[in-house]
């Protein structure tokens, strides 16, 4: 959640009519926006193991000692980066680790989780 809860507002109709088409990365690497909403994240334990719906980019260290499939690739991403003022270009200042989990992935019962209600929630 942003600091200002009006800039959220801002985010939603960039997300919903962006400037240029989306991607993810590169500009080869299309985003598809399928449905977007602004919702409550919960903090939960999982009540059963939880297959995941669709792959997804999960921080190292998010479930602990067991990070779920243990043959996951891990990626080094940038997180966080700062425009130079007079040149325009970005510098990235931060990068996480991160496993890509295939959907259909188990994450196991009792792990703690961020949730909508609807699907898992992962931050980084």
């Amino acid at each position: 959640m942003p600091k200002n809860a009006d800039f959220l507002q801002v985010i939603y109709e960039g997300l919903d009519k962006p400037k240029a088409y989306l991607c993810l990365g590169r500009w080869e690497d299309l985003l598809i926006i399928e449905k977007l909403e602004i919702v409550d994240i919960q903090s939960k334990e999982l009540d059963e193991d939880y297959e995941l719906k669709y792959d997804a980019y999960v921080p190292t260290g998010s479930f602990g000692e067991d990070d779920g499939e243990s043959m996951a690739t891990v990626y080094r991403i940038n997180k966080k980066y700062s425009v130079n003022p007079k040149t325009k270009l970005r510098k990235w200042d931060e990068a996480i680790y991160v496993k890509h989990m295939s959907r259909s992935a188990e994450i196991y019962s009792k792990t703690n989780v961020y949730t909508d209600g609807e699907d898992l929630v992962f931050f980084a």
